[in-house]
């Protein structure tokens, strides 16, 4: 009995051998190469069924050994650069590939950002250049100031402090210098918005027992209520030819981008969907509106046309992305992210490609403002 089983082992182990000699063989390889031109020192990075990177100069060549029939993904990367094509994927492969990546420098935004970060132990307002260098510090208080704005011509800033025991609008010059407050009243007053032409502030305030939208003249005078509704009305954005103010609503139930006129008139619902809708922030001229929604389950950034048609979502991340802000050539939109543990200011192109973090701070950073040079 042991004999026949002892037969029968070897019988299915010379299956198994006879199975497994053509996996033991060669596998057929072949090569995907290509150019890289427009960058110096670009990483070229193979993934899929098999990793690997290179470092490639202008007018130089990369090479990667593939297995047979795998699926392979060549993408160059440079930070300072976009790349056409941004990537490419090989789907099993069975003879030599070709692909050539041409390098473009990405232009350098202009202006300046300022933001929120509580990285010096309390919520302050910082600036930074666009490109995230030179950040500084503008405020200096122990109380916390936040959601700047900046005037039309660059020259100042209007903010939320609550240095006086309850949030006012103050502004200052650009520099931090000359800070004022310019609402004096014991209720809450919150979100400055300037007008385009710079001789006014759209803000939230309480004054009236429930959040609506004022306005006043620039130098705090002249207030008066535009929104009048009895439910809350929030976190105005002034479009840049003048003529309307995006804000959030809950009077549907739920927090909706509406939009009115600059006086007050003509509100409607620009959303209408049941998710939250916030952030209104208008493109440099006038087309469309960017906001932050939590319709896919998480918030993320989206866009629509300025009447509320074409919506498209611009990021796609677990974390959450909100606080919009558009560059003043409507090139590009900064925004606040969670992606990376903590708050961060992130910009990225007008369509939703090349985001990258501006900030890179351990500290929470948040509510960024475009100026407008």
């Amino acid at each position: 009995m042991k004999r026949i089983l002892f037969v029968l082992l070897l019988i299915i182990a010379a299956a198994c051998d006879e199975d497994r000699s053509p996996f033991q063989a060669d596998k057929t390889t072949y090569t995907i190469s290509g150019t890289i031109t427009g960058a110096d020192s670009v990483t070229v990075t193979l993934s899929g069924d098999a990793s690997d990177n290179q470092t490639v100069n202008s007018g130089g060549s990369y090479s990667f050994t593939v297995a047979e029939r795998g699926t392979y993904i060549v993408t160059p990367w440079k930070t300072g650069y976009t790349f056409t094509p941004a990537s490419q994927t090989f789907s099993t492969v069975t003879s030599n590939q070709t692909q050539n990546f041409t390098a473009e420098a990405i232009t350098p935004a202009s202006g300046q950002i300022a933001f929120v970060s509580d990285r010096d132990g309390n919520r302050e307002i910082y600036v930074m250049d666009a490109d995230g260098s030179n950040q500084r510090r503008l405020t200096n208080n122990s109380a916390d100031d936040q959601s700047p704005s900046w005037s039309p011509d660059g020259a100042w800033i209007a903010f939320t402090s609550g240095r006086d025991g309850n949030d006012e609008i103050y502004i200052m010059d650009a520099d931090g210098s000359n800070q004022r407050n310019l609402t004096i009243n014991p209720a809450q007053d919150y979100y400055p918005s300037w007008s385009p032409d710079g001789f006014r502030i759209a803000f939230t305030s309480q004054r009236d027992g429930n959040y609506e939208i004022y306005v006043m003249d620039a130098d705090g005078s002249n207030l008066r209520n535009l929104s009048n509704n009895p439910s809350s009305d929030m976190d105005p954005s002034w479009s840049p030819d003048g003529s309307q103010i995006a804000f959030i609503s809950n009077r549907d139930n739920n927090w909706e981008i509406y939009v009115m006129d600059s006086d007050g008139s003509n509100q409607r619902n620009m959303t209408n969907n049941p998710a939250g809708d916030y952030s209104p922030s208008w493109s440099p001229d006038s087309s469309r509106i960017a906001f932050a929604s939590g319709r896919d389950g998480n918030y993320e950034i989206y866009v629509m046309d300025e009447d509320g048609s074409n919506v498209k979502k611009l990021t796609n991340n677990t974390s959450c992305d909100g606080e919009t802000t558009w560059s003043p050539d409507g090139s590009r939109i900064a925004f606040a992210s969670y992606r990376d543990s903590n708050g961060e200011i992130y910009v990225m192109d007008a369509d939703g490609s090349n985001q990258r973090n501006m900030t890179n701070n351990t500290a929470y950073d948040s509510e960024p403002s475009w100026s407008p040079f």
